[in-house]
């Protein structure tokens, strides 16, 4: 949420306990004008390529794809787009402190 209309939301907030305290009708706060979205962090960018990494990896194994090759192209790929769900899920909050930790440990092994 951008700083300005969380402040915005502060002082209509602010506004309307004032006038509770004063026994007055808290005003009526104006609609927010919509604001841009964001550019996507770098780790949405990132989760497109690697699904389509993925897809490419699992396309190109076939039935003349030696084991051993096809299981390093699909087992890369797949981490790959793990951990940009991952990077993605802890940009966007949706990880506790010790699900963030879990994650960072994962990675890492």
């Amino acid at each position: 949420m951008p700083a300005e209309q969380e402040l915005a939301e502060a002082q209509a907030r602010l506004a309307a306990a004032e006038a509770a305290a004063a026994g007055e009708e808290a005003p009526t706060p104006e609609p927010s004008e919509p604001t841009e979205p964001a550019e996507p962090p770098a780790t949405v960018a990132r989760v497109k390529p690697a699904e389509a990494e993925f897809a490419a990896a699992q396309a190109g194994i076939t039935d003349e794809t030696r084991l051993v090759q096809a299981a390093e192209q699909f087992n890369a790929a797949a981490v790959a787009l793990e951990v940009s769900w991952l990077a993605l899920f802890a940009d966007a909050g949706c990880l506790t402190g010790a699900q963030a930790e879990q994650a960072a440990d994962a990675v890492r092994a």
